[in-house]
């Protein structure tokens, strides 16, 4: 069924596919503060590891290419 659904449906999707909704201001504010927290949680769990990320060790790792926002590195002195 979920196959039929799929082949039916052509993206973008159009601008009335979903149905409105109205979010309250508290609602709303506390997703704002939930993705806050999230995001902070995240930067700080990030921290200690973003010393080895390669664009931080340039000696160490040569950028050889970005797509999109991707990017790839090439450890120096291998082929």
């Amino acid at each position: 069924m979920l196959g039929r659904v799929l082949k039916e449906v052509k993206l973008p999707f159009p601008d009335d596919f979903f149905p409105e909704m109205e979010v309250s201001p508290q609602l709303a504010n506390d997703f704002h503060h939930t993705a806050f927290r999230l995001l902070h949680q995240t930067l700080e769990a990030e921290l200690p590891v973003t010393r080895f990320h390669p664009s931080q060790q340039s000696d160490h790792w040569k950028l050889i290419g970005d797509r999109s926002g991707l990017q790839l590195y090439r450890e120096r002195g291998f082929a």
